[in-house]
């Protein structure tokens, strides 16, 4: 999988800039509770993969 990188030059940034820091929730099917700060576009991919990949897609999540 590849990413695009951003860079504080690239237009992108300025316009992903206010998206971040946000905090992800939510239960993976155990019960255990997820919830982590993403500070970045790349961490953001990661993360949803993540928890698509645990949860399905049908998984109810919060962004906060």
């Amino acid at each position: 999988m590849g990413y695009n990188i951003l860079t504080p030059t690239n237009e992108a940034f300025v316009e992903n800039e206010e998206l971040y820091p946000h905090t992800l929730s939510y239960d993976k099917p155990d019960g255990e509770k997820i919830s982590g700060i993403i500070r970045n576009d790349e961490q953001s991919e990661d993360e949803y993969y993540m928890m698509f990949s645990l949860c399905g897609e049908d998984v109810e999540f919060s962004v906060d």
